[in-house]
């Protein structure tokens, strides 16, 4: 995950860190995309939208898929802006969930990819 990609990726090392790019109007891109799913489980519908992240990103210089934040479409740019943090419930069994999914989403298996968890507080299983 070098360049760009992997610059936001160190970074995001603090709930605070997710508020900053919301306050700054950070929006989806070529390397960032979001998801704010309603329950904390890996279904049908995300594993189609990881699979085409992963795909398009490996493809790339890499890139980076939020779970827990939402996006609103701008309406005059048309660019999905990141309004909201939604945290994801027992957020350590969806994290595994995609450590699980990931290489079987492409031939040939993308291996080589990196996961991380950031909660508002350690002890919280939201995040």
């Amino acid at each position: 995950m070098p360049d760009a990609s992997y610059d936001v990726y160190k970074n995001l090392s603090s709930y605070k860190r997710l508020e900053e790019l919301i306050g700054d109007g950070e929006t989806e891109n070529l390397y960032l995309e979001c998801k704010a799913p309603s329950i904390p489980r890996l279904n049908k519908e995300l594993q189609v939208h990881l699979a085409k992240s992963v795909s398009g990103f490996s493809n790339t210089t890499g890139g980076i898929v939020i779970y827990g934040i939402s996006t609103t479409k701008h309406s005059h740019s048309g660019l999905d802006v990141l309004t909201q943090i939604e945290p994801l419930g027992n957020v350590q069994k969806f994290e595994q969930q995609i450590h699980r999914t990931i290489p079987t989403l492409s031939t040939p298996p993308i291996l080589n990819f990196h996961t991380k968890t950031i909660k508002k507080k350690a002890s919280d299983s939201k995040g």
